[in-house]
């Protein structure tokens, strides 16, 4: 057993996976397919959103630690920007439906509802390839267009941005 583990170990090493352990080799048999980030480590699978970044360069790492009425306008531009939904089973707040990308920024936000706030659709532009974004144009207790999609695409348009207590600021590109 150990020769044949070694054998399979050195065939996985010709198409560069590494593996430390030998005994690792009779766990990857019973693999179909293993996720691994662009460094190698391996994931869950799932996007995820880790980090919310608002124009101060202040971080956040749960939505419920984005406070102030910057809380109600990150809530509002997810909740209303996105084709997933939240649905609500034994208390518990699943997403469901849109693309992988939309579950993951609802998903960050799922705990942190628009409460109060009247908002609706009026205009939608879907994500391509080309532009690398989607934007949704809202009317009601806000006039946005709500637009997500690649930084590097929408950054260097910005103009302003929120900050905690919603006051809008000139983004500067020192900023950027």
């Amino acid at each position: 057993i150990a020769l044949v583990s070694a054998m399979n170990m050195g065939k996985m090493l010709k198409d560069n996976v590494l593996v430390r352990k030998i005994n690792g080799i009779e766990t990857a048999g019973s693999l179909n397919i293993l996720f691994s980030d662009k460094t190698g480590t391996i994931t869950k699978g799932k996007l995820e959103v880790v980090t919310f970044v608002d124009g101060g360069m202040t971080e956040y790492a749960k939505a419920e630690d984005v406070k102030g009425k910057l809380s109600e306008i990150m809530s509002v531009a997810i909740h209303h920007n996105t084709t997933s939904l939240i649905s609500r089973e034994n208390g518990k707040a699943n997403v469901v439906g849109g693309n992988a990308t939309e579950k993951a920024v609802l998903g960050f936000a799922v705990n942190v509802i628009p409460e109060n706030v009247k908002a609706e659709k009026v205009a939608s532009i879907p994500f391509n390839s080309t532009n690398k974004y989607s934007a949704t144009q809202i009317k009601g207790d806000y006039n946005y267009t709500l637009i997500k999609g690649a930084p590097e695409k929408i950054i260097s348009r910005c103009k302003y941005y929120f900050d905690e207590e919603g006051n809008k600021c000139e983004f500067t590109n020192a900023q950027a």
